[in-house]
């Protein structure tokens, strides 16, 4: 299993899944996180109106993209 590290320096396991959830410490602006296969981390920030539907929209994309090049890379 590979790991990462939090923002807090301990270890966590990479995960291919793309999260969307709120700033826990600025209210109101919603991230997206992804680490790939390799442990980068891919992050997106949103805030404004409509932030949180920005948000899960951009991660709907992005996994349609992630989707779309695991299966060329695959062919």
């Amino acid at each position: 299993m590979k790991l990462a590290l939090n923002a807090d320096r301990t270890s966590m396991p990479i995960e291919s899944e793309i999260k969307v959830f709120e700033d826990r410490i600025v209210s109101g602006q919603w991230r997206v996180e992804y680490f790939d296969d390799d442990g980068g981390c891919y992050v997106a920030i949103f805030a404004g109106p409509a932030a949180e539907q920005r948000a899960r929209d951009y991660r709907d994309f992005a996994q349609r993209a992630l989707a779309d090049s695991t299966a060329a890379s695959q062919a």
